[in-house]
């Protein structure tokens, strides 16, 4: 049995063997470390050897590669113990006798509806010190939206029952957490003013507007001006209630949450097409296979203009592999499509409401420009892809080799092989 390896991920990474923390100087390896992160993160904290020498080495021969990761185990075993990590003909695992994993707890929490587990257990986000690792950064984003989601309910909850401390407590908590969530500052202002402290509730929108102009380089929303000006009259305190329509959320299902996610935007072009109207319906047909197998996918299509169509993957649902389920539905289109198409994926931040949905194009916003910029490059019967699209999917497809593409705000594009 293990002697005890606990692990902490979200925040500073640490870990525990035996109740003792492990020093940095033991893991004598960087990539030892990233190891054990790995496999901490992934589901039942094993992974096979080709999926680790592809993360970790993805621009090695398989030779190297396999020689670092056997180096890379017998490192990371020497820090935390043989016992602990283990490793077979395919795959490499943490023994599961003594493992705690702070994220295990975490999403457990998110499950039940924990939110105040969820919060005391959300030091920071997931691996700060590895921000531009490609397998961490979609799921810090899901991370982020499931807590934000469940916290706001709670605290919606806690103001409709009065309790206004820890609605107050758990609304600063997530200030604090994500500086650019408009839905946790209009609810901690609202909930500040109901307390008497309008002082605070002032600064609360200042400060939220002050932020959205430095960092997004956006003006204040309507709600949340309406909702600054309902405070500067009076007409928010502790006897009053809102103009600015903030209502009650139930569960995080409602919420007209401004957020920032990460997701993965596709446009599909088809090509020329042949002289005469017959090739009309067949292209409608197209379009509409097309639409199904992007929502088959987890995506959200819809047409777009010039009989072109737009898809997004993370909205409003957020996935772990957004930018893996929008090139496999590409993959699947380019493979099935009599009529050639040409298709970009980007991957980007955008900041917009979660629910109700505006149109895809009007939620997608400058990404999907550089979406249909990398669409009009492409090839027919291939898909160009943005270079942040190809870091999150490179484990699991192959590209070709990269090439500048004008009027993609510096981002260089790769036509995607596509083979898995």
């Amino acid at each position: 049995m293990a002697a005890g390896l606990r692990l902490w991920l979200l925040g500073r990474f640490r870990a525990e063997v035996g109740g003792q923390e492990v020093p940095e100087r033991r893991w004598r390896r960087r990539k030892a470390c990233s190891l054990v992160k790995l496999l901490a993160v992934a589901s039942r904290h094993r992974l096979h050897r080709e999926q680790l020498m592809d993360t970790l080495w993805p621009d090695l021969p398989p030779d190297a590669a396999g020689a670092n990761l056997r180096k890379a185990v017998y490192f990371a075993r020497q820090a935390i113990g043989a016992e602990a990590l283990r490793s077979g003909e395919d795959s490499v695992w943490l023994e599961p006798d003594g493992l705690w994993v702070d994220v295990d707890v975490f999403q457990a929490a998110i499950a039940t509806g924990d939110a105040t587990g969820a919060l005391g257990l959300f030091r920071g986000d997931l691996l700060p010190d590895d921000r531009f690792e490609p397998w961490a950064e979609e799921r810090r984003q899901l991370f982020r939206m499931q807590l934000l989601r469940l916290a706001l309910g709670l605290a919606a909850e806690l103001e409709q029952g009065e309790d206004l401390g820890r609605a107050s407590w758990v609304l600063e908590r997530l200030v604090e957490l994500d500086p650019l969530s408009e839905e946790a500052h209009l609810r901690l202002a609202r909930v500040q003013a109901k307390t008497g402290h309008r002082h605070l509730a002032l600064r609360t929108c200042l400060q939220l507007h002050d932020r959205v102009r430095r960092e997004l380089g956006e003006g204040p929303s309507a709600e949340s001006c309406r909702l600054r000006d309902d405070i500067l009259a009076g007409r928010v305190g502790p006897e009053t209630e809102s103009a600015a329509g903030l209502g009650p959320a139930s569960g995080g299902e409602d919420l007209l949450v401004e957020e920032r996610r990460l997701v993965t935007t596709v446009a599909l072009q088809f090509g020329p097409s042949p002289r005469g109207t017959a090739a009309r319906p067949g292209r409608r047909e197209a379009a509409d296979r097309a639409c199904q197998v992007f929502q088959a996918w987890g995506g959200s299509a819809e047409r777009s203009g010039g009989g072109s169509i737009v898809a997004i993957f993370g909205l409003p649902l957020l996935h772990e592999n957004d930018a893996g389920l929008a090139l496999s539905a590409a993959a699947e289109i380019v493979d099935s499509n009599t009529t050639q198409v040409c298709i970009g994926v980007h991957t980007g931040q955008i900041v917009g409401r979660a629910q109700p949905l505006p149109s895809l194009a009007a939620a997608a916003g400058q990404i999907l420009t550089i979406a249909r910029r990398l669409a009009e490059a492409a090839e027919p019967g291939t898909v160009l892809v943005c270079e942040r699209t190809h870091r999150a999917a490179s484990a699991q497809f192959v590209f070709a080799d990269q090439a500048s593409i004008a009027g993609t705000a510096g981002e260089p594009g790769r036509a995607a092989g596509l083979s898995q």
